[in-house]
Order: C-alpha cells, then structure tokens, then sequence
C-alpha cells in the first residue's frame, strides 16, 4: 500500500488508545516489524515553500481516488507548495474517537499544515442522540464555509479524501434537509435490527416494484439502507434517485467555485496487494481492540457512520463470532480460521470498495484529471510538479479540454473496467503479473497474507484476542 510517510507505531496507537478504557497491558499491540510507513513515495519535493501558483481567487483543489493509492502524501506537498490548507473528505476520519480503523492521520503527518473536519464529530454524541447526526448536508455546508473562509485568507482549500458520496454533495449538492420527512430516518433506524427474514422479504419486494435500480444495489444483510429506501421510496412517492437529485441545494459552480481534482489511479494488480497488506497492518496496530472498546463503550451503535464503515463493520462481525466459540480443545483452531476469515472479508469489502470508487468518480468527468502515480516513479515531487503545471496553472477551459481528452477516456475505462476484461498491456512482463495477480485474488484468499504470514506475529495477535474477549481461556 501507499504510506504518508515513516513514523513509528508507538505514536499511531497512543491516539487511538485513548478513547479505550483498558489497561496498556490488555491492549499491548506487538510492534516489532510494524511501522506505519507510508512506502513507496521518495520524498525529493522542493525546498521552494512559496506558492508558485497562478490560480483565480475562487480555485478548490480536489484531491481523491481509490484508497491506497498516496492521497495524502499529496495534498501535504500540494498545500506546502500552493499555501493551501486540507479540508477532510472522509466520512469516518471525522469521528474523534475513531482512530485506527479510518487509518487517521497524525499530528506530526500533519507537518503543520491546517487540516479541517477531522476529530470534528463526537461519536458518544451521536449514539446517544439519533437525531442529531453529523449527516452529508452538515458536510456540505460546512465544507462550503470552510472554502470561503481560506479563500479569504489568499490560501488555496484542498479537500482530500475519497468519500465518493460526500465528493459528490460537495460537486452537486445534497438535498435540503427540510424537504426530508422527519420520520424516515427515525423509522429506519428504528427498526434496522429488527425485522424478520419474513418483513424483510416483503419489503425488498415493495422497494423492486417501486424503485428496481436501487433495490438490485442492496445486500441482504445490509437492514440499515433497505430500511431507509423503504421509508424514503414509500413516505415520499419517489425514487431514490428523485428523492436525492428532485431538490438539490446549489451546485458548487453556482457558488462561483472553480473545482480542479486529481483522481489518483493505480492498475488492480498493484493496488490490491497493497489494500490486503494495509488491512493487516491495521489489524496489527489495534483495530479490534479500538473496536471492542467502542462497543463496551456502548458508542459504536448501528445509526451511526462508524458502525458501517469498512473495517468495523467486520470487525464487529468478527467479535460476535469468536464470542460464540466453544471453549475446548478446538477453540485455539475455530479462533485462527475466524480470524482468517475476518482478515479476507476485511479485504474483500476494501477492494470492492475502491472499484466503487473509481466508477463513482467517473461520472464527473469535468472536474477530474485521472493520474497514475507510477508513470511519475511514485515521486510526491514529480506528481506535486504536475498538478501544479497543469491543473492549477492553466486556463479553465485548457483543464477542461484536458480533462475530457481521448487519453482521459481511455483511463477512466481503464479504471473501472471488470476485473476479468482483457486489455493491451504495455508488456508481456505486465500481462504476465495481471494474469498472476487475477487467479492469486480468487483462491486461496484466506491464506493470502503478509504481516500474518509470520507464524510467530499470527501466534501473538490470536492471544492477545484471547486475552482481549475472555477471561479464563
């Protein structure tokens, strides 16, 4: 995976540790090999800190992608070059007490760059009070508030982060909150836990014959979107689609904003091995102890966003299970396949999730300039060149243009194509890896591993579980 940048573990687990009421000694983290290191970028950026840039008085930078793919390492030269200040487009980095699993950045990753709506939301307040959620339309305008509030200053707002729907609201606008029924979000949190595999039938049948496009994009056992549609779709008449695009606040070009973006795209082949590996890695440095401490908190609720996000999601599956094992004989090998098991849905859902990224920022096309890090050796100082000679730098119409060149479109095809299409690769050598690379993702996918791969490192982390969820084992 893509790192920041080199910083030990000691400082990453410190941050999120503080939010978990546990003694240091129940939640020791083994930290022998891992460093939270944001690999692969050579950081030869220049020493030229004043802003070089010829921009209009109203320009936002975008910066976004799948994830994994160097976002961060980005925006920070970016905002050093430009005299720019981050605004978070990560829907769970907002959360105070959510550390590990949105895989936050720290203080000193920060290098003194302002950096806005992170560790702005309580999630204590939001499961203790339903109606009062940190929802898209509080992003929109506060993001809206903090881009008037650096443009007036003369420094230059670079949102960064690749929460596609929360970049969408901030591109198309959002709904106002006062055409939403106060009830529906209520009644399907309500009863989001609740109803019967014979309830939930009927109303996947009710929300097919009313709105069939969105009905084919939920999972059965996601209760909290199905309920929601169900409620929207039948309180309101519309569909999902009208409901969200019938009555959209201002687009953002309406507030006479000027948004140029860089869609960081790296091939599947090169991005996966590095989502499983960063997947573990968190894993190492605490997640399902950030996680069981949320829950014995009683704060990590089903309403809220954290409870869904990837990543706690599974690994409150996770917990639930290996609370259901059987004390025995068997209990050290049911513990090591259910955490293997958590490990491949844990990768799974990310790399689902980044090819829903890519084909959700495909769509708007004239704000983004796609980017392949390695055609700039991975160097933060090329890359930051870049995006400053030719997106921030240039006419609107040129970045326009640019944006919507033969090159352009072959990319974003690239990007979102289906995992088994053929394409032309530059070389054998690639096609080779590919091909690889596409027969290693669909088997054996729970012997896959990297930080686990080490025996002893594996041993320790299912002890330490052990430890964590039981008394007397």
């Amino acid at each position: 995976m893509f790192m920041r940048r080199s910083q030990k573990l000691q400082t990453t687990k410190c941050l999120a540790l503080q939010h978990i009421k546990f003694s240091a000694s129940t939640l020791s983290i083994e930290t022998a090999n891992i460093r939270r290191s944001r690999t692969n970028f050579h950081w030869s950026t220049s020493n030229n800190s004043e802003a070089t840039h010829r921009f209009g008085s109203n320009m936002v930078l975008l910066i976004s992608g799948a994830t994994g793919t160097g976002k961060t390492g980005l925006s920070i030269e970016l905002a050093k070059r430009l005299n720019g200040e981050i605004i978070n487009v990560d829907s769970v980095q907002m959360y105070h007490e959510c550390t590990i699993g949105s895989n936050k950045i720290s203080k000193d990753e920060m290098q003194n760059i302002p950096h806005h709506l992170i560790d702005n939301v309580s999630l204590k307040q939001c499961a203790h009070d339903v109606q009062h959620q940190y929802t898209v339309h509080h992003f929109y305008k506060d993001a809206h508030n903090l881009c008037s509030e650096i443009l007036s200053r003369n420094r230059i707002p670079i949102l960064v982060g690749g929460s596609a729907y929360y970049i969408d609201a901030f591109i198309n606008g959002v709904v106002p909150e006062h055409s939403q029924p106060q009830t529906i979000s209520l009644l399907s949190r309500d009863d989001s836990s609740k109803i019967s595999s014979t309830e939930w039938d009927r109303r996947y049948k009710i929300l097919q014959e009313l709105d069939p496009e969105y009905a084919s994009k939920i999972h059965r056992n996601d209760l909290y979107r199905l309920n929601r549609a169900y409620h929207i779709v039948t309180t309101t008449g519309k569909t999902m689609k009208q409901y969200k695009y019938g009555e959209l606040n201002c687009k953002s070009i309406e507030n006479n904003l000027d948004i140029r973006g860089a869609i960081l795209y790296l091939d599947r082949y090169k991005l996966y091995p590095r989502l499983e590996k960063r997947c573990e890695e968190l894993v190492e440095l605490g997640l399902i102890e950030e996680v069981y401490g949320l829950l014995q908190q009683g704060i990590l609720l089903d309403h809220t966003v954290p409870y869904r996000a990837i990543g706690y999601r599974q690994t409150i599956d996770f917990i639930n299970k290996v609370k259901t094992l059987k004390k025995g004989s068997s209990f050290d090998s049911s513990l090591k396949y259910c955490f293997l098991q958590f490990l491949s849905e844990f990768k799974q859902a990310t790399r689902k999730y980044s090819k829903h990224q890519n084909t959700w920022f495909k769509k708007d096309n004239e704000y983004y300039e796609w980017m392949e890090p390695e055609k700039f050796g991975l160097s933060l100082s090329a890359m930051t060149n870049y995006v400053i000679d030719n997106i921030v730098n240039v006419s609107q119409e040129d970045f326009k243009k640019r944006v919507q060149s033969e090159e352009q479109t072959i990319l974003k095809q690239k990007a979102c194509r289906a995992e088994n299409e053929v394409v032309k690769e530059s070389t054998a050598k690639e096609k080779t890896k590919r091909t690889t690379f596409l027969v290693k993702s669909k088997v054996n996918d729970m012997n896959r591993l990297y930080v686990y791969k080490d025996d002893r490192i594996l041993v320790h982390r299912l002890n330490q579980i052990k430890r964590l969820l039981f008394t007397n084992v």
